[in-house]
């Protein structure tokens, strides 16, 4: 999956944090070519989602202006060009 892919998919969708997060959080995993947490951590001893949260109150949306898309879509495209010049000087 391309950055512009992804984007375009989590864009449109509406569900409710708790319903995609983790399915957002494997994609974007699978997208920066890092393990997610299942494949990390089978145990769930470290990487887990949830592991020892509680939720104490309400908080910000997370689209509330903390990181622009056109930001994540910027730091993605170094990712990859630093990706592209690691596999062409190996």
């Amino acid at each position: 999956m391309t950055p512009q892919a992804f984007i375009k998919k989590w864009r449109s969708v509406e569900l409710k944090e708790r319903t995609a997060s983790e399915s957002h959080f494997n994609e974007l995993c699978h997208l920066l070519e890092i393990d997610d947490p299942i494949t990390a951590d089978p145990k769930g001893e470290w990487f887990s989602f949830e592991k020892g949260a509680s939720k104490t109150k309400g908080g910000d949306d997370w689209r509330a202006g903390l990181v622009t898309e056109d930001e994540i879509l910027s730091r993605l495209f170094k990712l990859n060009q630093e990706r592209a010049a690691k596999e062409t000087s190996a």
